[in-house]
């Protein structure tokens, strides 16, 4: 069969992980379908009041065949900080606003104490499987780059 005019000169997509607009959002694990469906298995009320709340969309419909997974994926991926269903996420930053955040700075430079309800910041700590994930791509590139260089030396 031959390729549409254009589709050869396209590179093919590169595998890429689906992550979250909003740090530990569960939504956006990898596995985007698996992650969705898991949230509708377990959260299906939060959800489905939140469809009807901001968007006037019954979650029925996605068995009724008029709403697609990805409409509902990315729905779901922008719903409002106050959301049911980012509320049922064990972040503990969940449903915190930039708003939020300012009013402990003002309450941290009034009383020079933290407030005792801010969320403590995110961890700089990797997870090792994925420093070892990355380690190997780097690896495999700089094998690959010096290959290449190997190569145009011999031809020049």
């Amino acid at each position: 069969m031959d390729s549409v005019q254009g589709d050869a000169a396209r590179p093919p997509r590169p595998e890429r992980d689906v992550r979250a607009a909003r740090p530990g959002a569960g939504l956006h694990e990898r596995g985007g379908i698996l992650s969705l469906a898991r949230l509708i298995r377990n959260h299906a009320d939060a959800v489905e009041a939140d469809l009807q709340r901001y968007y006037q969309i019954d979650l029925a419909d996605l068995w009724r065949g008029r709403l697609s997974l990805r409409r509902l994926a990315t729905l779901l991926r922008y719903l409002p900080i106050d959301s049911a269903t980012l509320g049922t996420y064990d972040d503990p930053a969940a449903g915190w606003t930039r708003t939020h955040y300012l009013l402990t700075d003002v309450f941290l430079a009034l009383t020079g104490k933290p407030h005792p309800a801010r969320p403590a910041p995110p961890s700089k700590r990797r997870d090792p499987a994925e420093e070892r994930r990355r380690d190997n791509l780097l690896r495999e590139r700089a094998a690959r780059r010096a290959a290449e260089l190997e190569q145009q030396q011999n031809r020049g």
